[in-house]
């Protein structure tokens, strides 16, 4: 049996890894970004999940979605602030406190009723930035 959910995209781009390390790159000037910066990502639906395709940081960041979508895919584009986070021996950066910006795709995801994954389910999101 499956239900449909509406896609909450900010919910879902929390704590989306953004680079491996403790060090991320500005995909137009090449400059370092760290944890606590102020950063751009465009962000893919891939694999049942969000995943960040490209960073900014806020002197190169883009104000328009400029990027299409694939097979039905969402395309998101949304401010946040970088965070590490520590696993075991590893670390990466994610992004916290998301604001997407702007969005397309599907607003419908097909999902199991007793699935676990929380981020697909909740509030309505509109295509644009709220003001």
């Amino acid at each position: 049996m499956t239900a449909r959910y509406e896609v909450d995209v900010e919910l879902a781009l929390r704590g989306a890894r953004v680079d491996v390390g403790e060090t991320g790159w500005c995909a137009d000037c090449d400059e370092p970004v760290h944890e606590g910066a102020a950063v751009t990502v465009l962000a893919r639906t891939r694999t049942g999940g969000w995943d960040v395709e490209r960073l900014w940081c806020p002197v190169c960041a883009p104000t328009e979605l400029d990027a299409e979508s694939r097979d039905g895919e969402g395309v998101a584009l949304a401010e946040g602030t970088l965070a590490i986070v520590l696993s075991s021996q590893q670390a990466w950066l994610a992004i916290c406190e998301p604001d997407v910006l702007e969005w397309t795709g599907q607003r419908l995801n097909r999902l199991a009723t007793n699935s676990p994954d929380a981020a697909l389910r909740g509030r309505p999101m509109t295509s644009r930035h709220r003001s």
